[in-house]
């Protein structure tokens, strides 16, 4: 079983992708982030993780092909893709934001391979049990599952969590969050059902949290209607 994870954005994307059975293992993963600066274009752990060294077209449209064109390959052998969804407070370029991502989307589903979102928050509390937590919150915990200090690893004397230390620490979490929700819809029998790309929840949720969705949403329609009928 391979499932991937993807951290995206316009400057330094990652994608980590776990191959094997069983229970998810930071040994098993591979993890490859998008760097401009030749310090982090660098192998480390082995081969776990790989920078790579790209400097992108400025004219957008370009920008987004060749950044998906950087990732697609490391997702088109998985058999299942968890990318982060957008953050909807965010500020600044959240249309080229929405643009790039949606561009890598496109790609994924002329290519039939399934993929899902999960909201920034929804990892974050996956990862911490706070959906408000910190990127020094994110690789505390990284460090306490896994052993490794990623700041160590890249021989940072900063005490501010760095990219791409920030950008390996999130595809881990969305890749072992994808782990989780793609055994569970296996398990559930809803694997097969899911389109390639096409109706995937937003905030890539379960069947369990889908259901607590659906239940609230009816009971707002019940009380809009019990409201209508009282006027």
């Amino acid at each position: 079983m391979r499932i991937a994870g993807v951290d995206y954005s316009m400057t330094s994307p990652a994608v980590c992708v776990f191959d094997g059975d069983g229970k998810f293992d930071f040994s098993k993963c591979r993890i490859d982030y998008y760097t401009d600066k030749a310090k982090y274009a660098v192998q480390k752990l082995g081969f776990q993780l790989r920078g790579h060294l790209a400097k992108p077209p400025k004219e957008p449209m370009a920008r987004y092909e060749y950044i998906s064109g950087w990732a697609l390959p490391h997702l088109l052998s998985s058999d299942y893709t968890m990318i982060e969804d957008y953050a909807y407070g965010a500020k600044g370029q959240v249309f080229n934001i929405g643009e790039n991502t949606g561009i890598l989307k496109y790609r994924l589903w002329t290519h039939k391979k399934k993929y899902a979102t999960v909201a920034p928050t929804q990892v974050k509390k996956f990862a911490t049990g706070k959906g408000n937590a910190k990127k020094e919150d994110m690789h505390d915990a990284f460090v306490k599952e896994t052993g490794i200090n990623l700041l160590a690893v890249y021989n940072s004397a900063s005490k501010n969590i760095i990219n791409p230390v920030s950008d390996i620490v999130d595809a881990y979490y969305i890749c072992k969050y994808g782990f989780h929700t793609y055994k569970e819809r296996k398990s559930n029998g809803s694997s097969n059902k899911q389109s390639n790309g096409a109706g995937n929840n937003r905030g890539g949720g379960t069947p369990v949290e889908n259901r607590k969705r659906t239940n609230k949403t009816k009971n707002r329609n019940s009380k809009s209607r019990r409201g209508h009928k009282g006027n």
